[in-house]
């Protein structure tokens, strides 16, 4: 081979050398000032972002703090507007109950005055045809008329005897 030939050694390690350094120097000089160049930029891009990153993070924290507070202003306040509607419900139904409650004890007290004077009317009718009766059963039994005011006034008193038995 002829890499090993020892005549041959000096020019190949004088071509290294020089294509040795040219390398390096090209590196050195040209794509190495290149390359840091790109990473520098990329570095100051990822830590912008990053920047950005944190200064939003503690942006959505406030944010979120904020939205928790007025969540809790606003759970206070619809539990007092429940409650205030609850309270002033309630109030208005004791009012209507109130009302209705009164209402219905002015019908009952008309309806009893109603059913008292129908009963006195009834009552006089009662009375007129019970004079009525004993004054034609008298005639009849005793054969001639008796007093109509006597008459009148036993009834009268019958029916006051009456209304004291059931007024107990």
């Amino acid at each position: 081979m002829p890499q090993f030939d020892a005549t041959t050694f000096l020019p190949q390690i004088f071509w290294l050398g020089v294509c040795f350094v040219s390398l390096l120097l090209f590196s050195a000089y040209v794509s190495l000032p290149a390359l840091e160049r790109v990473l520098k930029v990329r570095w100051k891009s990822i830590e912008g972002t990053l920047e950005e990153a944190e200064r939003l993070q503690k942006e959505a924290e406030g944010l979120v703090a904020s939205l928790e507070a007025e969540l809790t202003t606003a759970r206070r306040k619809a539990h007092h507007d429940v409650l205030e509607a609850a309270q002033t419900a309630s109030h208005e139904l004791t009012q209507r109950k109130f009302s209705l409650a009164q209402l219905h004890k002015q019908r009952f007290r008309d309806s009893e005055r109603v059913i008292l004077q129908k009963k006195a009317t009834t009552m006089g009718y009662v009375q007129d045809i019970a004079t009525e009766v004993a004054g034609a059963f008298t005639q009849v039994l005793l054969s001639h008329p008796i007093n109509q005011a006597s008459i009148q006034e036993a009834v009268e008193d019958r029916v006051e005897r009456e209304k004291r038995t059931h007024a107990l």
